[in-house]
C-alpha cells in the first residue's frame, strides 16, 4: 500500500520494468484501499492512460510547479468522467541523478486546528467556489469544475478570495497555461500563502530527488505533488494511471473524501514534528 500517499521504489532496470511495477503497486494499492475502491471498484479497469518521456525533447520547464492534483479532479461532476487516480515518475537507471525534486504532501497534512468546519460547510464553500472560480475544464462533456492547484481548495475555504483571477479555459491543462495567470510564482509566495492558512508546508511536504533506477508512485488522490528545479528535458518517463469513464457515484467520492478530512481538526501533536525529507540527494 502506498503510505503517506507516495513509495519510492528502487532497482528498476528498465522502462519495460517500471511499468510492470506500476501496474502491481497500483492494483494492491486499490484493492487494500477503501477510498480508492469507492472510486474506482474493480470491475472498472484501471489503465496507463499516458506515458511519455518528462519534459518531451527541446521543452524546458519552469523552476517551480506548485503542488496540484495532475490532470485535476471534478469536485462536482455532472456525469462520468475520466479521473487519473496515480502518477509515476521513472529515473532510468543509466541516467544521472536527477536535476529537479519532486514535492509531494498528503492531503491530511493541510488540516489546521482551528479546523476548515464541517463537511456540510466545507462543501457549500467548494461548490459556490468551483462554480464561480474554478476551472473550466470540458472534456468529453464531464465539466465538473476540475481543480488541480490545492491552494484553491483553501482559498474556497478561507475568504477573502485571493485566487481568483486564475481560469483555465475549456481543454487547457493548468500547467500548460501557467504562464498566463500562475497562482503563484515561487515556493516562497506559495508558502506564505499557505502560511496564512495556518499550514506550515515545511512541515508537511516531502522533497524527494530520484536517483538512477528509482521510480517514484503518487497516489493522486491522498497526496498532491509539485516540483522546485528545472527538469532538463526527457529527464524522467512519467505514467498517468487512471480509469475512463467513471460512474457520477464514484466520481463523486472524490470531493467526499476531501471534504472529510479537511473537516478534521489537527492536533497539537500531529503539527509539532516536521516531516520535511529531501530523499537520497
Amino acid at each position: 500500500m502506498i503510505t503517506e500517499g507516495w513509495a519510492v521504489i528502487n532497482q528498476i532496470a528498465t522502462i519495460s520494468e517500471a511499468r510492470d511495477a506500476v501496474r502491481s503497486v497500483v492494483a494492491f494499492d486499490r484493492s487494500n484501499d477503501e477510498v480508492m475502491r469507492s472510486i474506482a471498484p474493480e470491475d472498472l479497469q484501471l489503465q496507463i492512460l499516458d506515458e511519455s518521456w518528462l519534459p518531451p525533447p527541446g521543452d524546458e520547464t519552469s523552476l517551480f510547479l506548485a503542488l496540484h492534483f495532475d490532470h485535476g479532479h471534478p469536485l462536482f461532476p455532472i456525469g462520468s468522467a475520466d479521473l487519473c487516480l496515480y502518477v509515476a515518475l521513472y529515473l532510468p537507471a543509466v541516467a544521472k541523478t536527477a536535476v529537479a525534486a519532486t514535492r509531494v504532501a498528503a492531503v491530511d497534512g493541510f488540516r489546521v486546528e482551528h479546523g476548515w468546519g464541517s463537511v456540510n460547510q466545507i462543501e457549500h464553500r467548494l461548490s459556490n467556489y468551483a462554480q464561480s472560480h474554478g476551472s473550466s475544464w470540458d472534456w468529453d462533456g464531464d465539466s465538473g469544475h476540475r481543480v488541480s492547484c490545492f491552494a484553491r481548495i483553501l482559498d474556497a475555504l478561507r475568504p477573502p478570495h485571493r485566487l481568483t483571477k486564475f481560469r483555465t479555459t475549456p481543454r487547457d491543462h493548468w500547467y500548460e497555461v501557467s504562464a498566463a495567470g500562475h497562482e503563484f510564482q515561487n515556493c516562497e509566495g506559495e508558502q506564505a500563502f499557505y502560511a496564512s492558512c495556518g499550514v506550515d508546508l515545511d512541515a508537511i511536504e516531502n522533497r524527494i530527488v530520484l536517483r538512477p533506477g528509482e521510480l517514484l508512485i503518487i497516489n493522486n488522490v491522498r497526496a498532491v505533488h509539485g516540483r522546485v528545479g528545472r527538469r532538463v528535458p526527457g529527464e524522467v518517463y512519467q505514467f498517468v494511471i487512471g480509469a475512463r469513464q467513471v460512474r457520477l457515484e464514484n466520481a463523486s467520492v472524490l470531493c467526499r473524501y476531501l471534504t472529510a478530512s479537511l473537516s478534521q481538526r489537527r492536533t497539537r501533536v500531529e503539527s509539532a514534528p516536521s516531516n520535511l525529507t529531501v530523499h537520497r540527494t
